[in-house]
């Protein structure tokens, strides 16, 4: 803020009231701290170092002296006294004492403790006489710049209440006299002069700042600059159609042109190859009489675009197939090792259980193994029946050439552990032993199960048997028609 009588920050004041200092009348003896502009027929021009009138420059009466501070010299705020009667503004002697302690008139020692409130002083001060504030007008200068310095006593147009000091603060909050700002200036940077807010009824009724109205959509709230860009933009201001002349809104010029029937379109075989353009009102007449030639024209794009389609299929088909190709020829053998562990193998023979073991992955493919612990059918019962089974399906154009082994353990004698190769392409035949119909490839009679469950070193103290797969994924192979 600039003070009482500023404006806002980094925005110019302007006042309307007063523009010169020279008046008939006559002042009185202008209290402590001012000046006047010359003779005894002027007013009273007061001049402070701040942007804020003080309380002495306020007062009917000229401020007696020991109504005055003997630090600051001014009108007492807040009097606090030494032991000795001398007064001092509490702000001032406060930080008086922080540098010494001892009254800056008589040089007795002082303390914060021993100072007194003078309440007595400060009840007589607050029953003087002073103006309100709003009786004082900041003076322009030549520029039209605020002086925030200099304040003229405007005794025609400033506030005419005499008050007792303590009741000033209350008054000034209500006082008519107020200076104010345009209410307009937030829409942006106002030319407007500030007034007095018994006048600011008037003011809005005039002010050239005042937002307006749209007269061709209602929208409120305009700023007067930028009326014009928004009439740019308006969609209530009246066009007329380029094609029939229909006077109409803007906003409804674009629908209009849709079904005018007087605007210009092409054919609706355009695409297929007509360059007739005509009034929107004559196309069915233009349709009616080209069935023929329309017809033709129809029929050389249709094919045309036939072939367009089938050369891009062969070509996508091509490229595909030169893809799918390459990373069969460029798909690299890989090893993946699982160890699958049967607990309660015995158990699991006795009871003619299939087993599956979890599932595990290799490049793009997901496996897993099943075991019959007595055979997958009756005539196999005393064998070890294990296959290697993909985890999905696979779809029809794709296959997979994979070889493994299968080693059934021996943990004590190595050398009689049984291991068995196998190689083949996947999908292969059915294999239902887990009640689904995915396809696998192993041996029926894999091992003796007698074998498994009389030699030592095949189960384990657990009772659990370990079975070892190798698996080599040797290419992928994509299939076409």
């Amino acid at each position: 803020s600039g003070g009482l009588w500023g404006g806002a920050a980094g925005t110019p004041s302007y006042y309307g009231c007063v523009t010169l200092l020279n008046s008939s009348k006559a002042s009185k003896a202008p209290p402590m701290g001012t000046q006047t502009t010359g003779d005894t027929e002027t007013q009273r021009v007061i001049r402070i170092h701040g942007d804020k009138l003080d309380l002495e420059n306020l007062l009917v009466d000229e401020t007696p002296d020991d109504l005055q501070c003997g630090i600051c010299y001014q009108v007492l705020k807040h009097p606090m006294s030494c032991q000795n009667g001398h007064l001092f503004c509490r702000a001032c002697i406060h930080e008086s004492l922080a540098s010494r302690e001892e009254c800056p008139a008589c040089r007795a020692a002082l303390s914060e403790r021993s100072l007194t409130h003078a309440r007595f002083v400060e009840n007589h001060i607050a029953r003087l006489r002073a103006y309100c504030r709003h009786r004082f007008t900041p003076i322009l200068s030549s520029s039209g710049s605020v002086l925030e310095t200099e304040f003229l006593e405007d005794v025609e147009n400033g506030c005419p209440e005499i008050l007792q000091v303590k009741d000033l603060e209350e008054h000034e909050t209500h006082c008519l006299y107020t200076f104010m700002d345009c209410p307009f200036a937030s829409y942006g940077k106002s030319l407007c002069q500030r007034f007095r807010k018994m006048h600011l009824k008037d003011h809005m009724d005039t002010c050239k700042e005042r937002p307006v109205k749209c007269g061709h959509c209602s929208k409120q709230g305009i700023p007067p600059g930028k009326l014009d860009s928004h009439l740019d933009i308006c969609e209530g201001v009246p066009e007329v159609c380029a094609s029939c002349g229909l006077r109409m809104a803007r906003g409804e010029v674009q629908s209009h042109g849709l079904t005018c029937p007087q605007a210009l379109v092409e054919c609706v075989y355009a695409e297929q190859g007509c360059k007739t353009r005509c009034k929107r009102m004559n196309l069915k007449e233009h349709l009616v009489e080209n069935v023929d030639a329309h017809l033709e024209l129809h029929r050389t794009f249709t094919n045309k675009r036939f072939g367009e389609l089938q050369s891009f299929a062969i070509a996508s088909v091509e490229d595909l197939r030169a893809v799918m190709h390459a990373r069969t020829q460029e798909s690299k053998e890989c090893t993946t090792v699982v160890h699958w562990k049967i607990s309660k193998f015995r158990e699991s023979h006795t009871a003619c259980r299939y087993l599956q073991s979890p599932v595990f992955s290799t490049q793009s493919w997901e496996w897993f193994m099943g075991c019959y612990t007595n055979g997958d059918v009756p005539e196999n019962r005393g064998y070890l029946s294990i296959y290697l089974f993909p985890n999905a399906r696979i779809a029809k154009d794709r296959s997979v050439e994979a070889s493994f082994t299968v080693e059934v353990e021996n943990r004590l004698t190595p050398s009689d552990s049984r291991l068995k190769k196998f190689s083949s392409s996947f999908p292969v035949a059915d294999r239902r032993g887990d009640g689904g119909n995915r396809k696998g490839w192993g041996d029926k009679r894999m091992f003796e199960c007698h074998h498994i469950l009389n030699v030592p070193g095949y189960l384990d103290v657990h009772g659990a048997l370990s079975i070892t797969l190798k698996l080599n994924i040797i290419r992928e192979v994509y299939n076409f028609s």
